[in-house]
This record gives structure tokens, C-alpha cells and sequence, in this order.
């Protein structure tokens, strides 16, 4: 499905992110997992994870948002 390739390029901006510029030198797909959950749109009505939205949609904006404010 198009979703896997969203999800692989937002995969590869973060370790582009973090290794390539050097913002988190010891990134792994671990970490990348855990931004892209923490960075994810998520509507008020359901509750997460589920099994239609997962851990809601995927947001790379929102990732670099939360990442900023930490």
C-alpha cells in the first residue's frame, strides 16, 4: 500500500535527521518508532492504539514538534 512508502520516507528523514546531521548520532529504527507514535495525529474520540488507526496518523511535522519542545 502507499502507506508503507509514507512511512519509509518519514523513516528516512528522521535518520537523516539524527545520524546524517547529527542531531542523535546512536538513532535506531527503535527511537524512529517511538518519534513517529509520539508524533502522530491522533483524534479525540478514539483511543489508541486501535486496531483502525494503530497509533494514529502519521504526522512528521507533528514528530519535529514534539522534538522541539523537548
Amino acid at each position: 500500500s502507499v502507506a508503507a512508502a509514507h512511512a519509509a520516507g518519514a523513516a528516512a528523514d528522521l535518520l537523516h535527521w539524527g545520524i546524517v546531521r547529527g542531531n542523535e548520532p546512536r538513532m535506531d529504527i527503535n527511537a524512529v518508532r517511538a518519534y513517529l507514535i509520539l508524533g502522530a495525529r491522533r483524534k479525540a474520540v478514539y483511543s489508541y492504539p486501535n486496531r483502525e488507526w494503530g497509533y494514529g496518523a502519521l504526522d512528521l511535522y507533528g514528530v519535529f514538534e514534539t522534538l522541539k519542545m523537548s
